[in-house]
């Protein structure tokens, strides 16, 4: 794995360490298996919330967008530890006037999203990001040293029938609580058709 995204189908699974692979195919709440994998409950401090530019390489999630993207960018940690950081993107003026979106506050996404169960995505990728990532910047706001890179996930979902794209971001201690504890078990996930 590079700091190139890739799909994540089977023998992208395969070539995952054994230690992060369910975890980046999770198919229910990553906020929910970071609470449990912590033993404890999860702070959701927002980093960012408000008109932001999609990322180069996110631009062909939202083909035809038009105007300012919505960014939302936190961090969750238990017991004052960072633990992960997710950056989520939307562009549908719909969404950006939704009043639940709008109003999340410290609320983590998953209490929308996973509210009826799984949701349905469209495309999930996972890479393994450098100092040369465009995230980078967001992930040293709350991990300012690491010799490697960090694991990480995006998810193309759909709410509301609107795309929205979620990008979590694995912290070095969640990779070693999740090496410590029991890995959550496979999942299936709902893709959507």
């Amino acid at each position: 794995m590079t700091e190139a995204w890739h799909d994540l189908d089977g023998r992208t699974r395969l070539a995952l360490p054994p230690r992060i692979r369910d975890w980046l195919a999770l198919g229910s709440s990553m906020t929910a298996q970071v609470a449990l994998a912590a033993g404890g409950p999860v702070d959701v401090e927002v980093l960012r919330q408000g008109p932001g530019r999609l990322l180069p390489d996110e631009r062909h999630f939202f083909p035809g967008a038009i105007g300012p993207a919505t960014v939302r960018e936190v961090c969750l940690s238990v017991r004052g530890r960072p633990l992960l950081v997710a950056r989520t993107v939307l562009t549908s003026r719909r969404l950006q006037a939704h009043p639940t979106i709008r109003n999340l506050g410290t609320r983590a996404l998953g209490s929308l999203l996973f509210v009826d169960g799984p949701p349905a995505w469209t495309a999930r990728q996972v890479a393994l990001l450098g100092p040369g990532a465009p995230l980078f910047g967001l992930v040293r706001q709350r991990h300012p040293g690491i010799a490697g890179g960090y694991w990480a996930r995006r998810t193309l979902y759909r709410l509301f029938g609107e795309p929205l794209l979620v990008t979590e971001v694995l912290l070095p201690e969640l990779v070693h609580l999740a090496a410590a504890r029991t890995e959550p078990p496979p999942e299936r996930t709902r893709r959507a058709g």
